[in-house]
């Protein structure tokens, strides 16, 4: 599921999945990889010039796992402790976390795009009457920018920081758009730690 959940956010060289699962040997992930094309989940393909590098994707049939990866997320980010010293985080994890954490109720009637920036990386979230998009990458404009690095992220996502204390020390940069739509957006996040907010 931990390829799968890769995958969910586009195609990608070996490399790439070796830098996103942590703690998985090459020969592991290769048994794998060949695992799920045996099962018709994953396919491997060739990118055209100038990328002309291999790529594994998902099949039609491998994308139907999205939903399962969904609930998935959303069942067990209330049993997330606190980050240990030795765990690691990506940002681009945060494309299929936030595609399962975003209380869709809540955007019901809104058209909003978002830039989030997160240490190097950015992503585009949309918003259009309760359909939600996330990417990453840029989008265009945005109604709303902010930008953060990792720490700050996991602090607020384990309730150790408050999005308000996060702005106010400076942790969350609101790039553009105004503060009350920052917390606003956070709020549509629906992490364990503020459920009760």
């Amino acid at each position: 599921m931990l390829v799968i959940r890769e995958l969910l956010t586009g195609p990608k060289r070996f490399s790439d999945l070796m830098g996103g699962l942590p703690g998985v040997g090459a020969n592991a992930l290769s048994g794998r990889l060949k695992a799920l094309e045996s099962d018709g989940l994953v396919a491997k393909r060739r990118l055209p010039p100038p990328a002309a590098s291999t790529v594994y994707d998902l099949t039609e049939r491998g994308r139907a796992l999205d939903p399962v990866v969904t609930e998935l997320i959303r069942w067990g980010v209330d049993l997330l402790g606190q980050p240990a010293a030795t765990d690691r985080f990506h940002p681009r994890w945060m494309v299929t976390t936030m595609r399962a954490l975003v209380d869709r109720d809540l955007t019901i009637g809104m058209r909003r795009s978002y830039r989030l920036q997160v240490d190097a990386d950015v992503f585009t979230i949309r918003l259009n009457d309760g359909e939600l998009e996330v990417f990453q990458g840029e989008g265009g404009r945005a109604d709303l920018a902010l930008s953060t690095d990792s720490d700050t992220v996991l602090a607020v996502g384990a309730g150790d920081l408050s999005p308000q204390e996060a702005i106010q020390q400076g942790r969350i940069a609101v790039d553009s758009g105004d503060v009350e739509e920052a917390l606003a957006f956070v709020g549509m996040i629906r992490l364990p730690a503020a459920a009760a907010a």
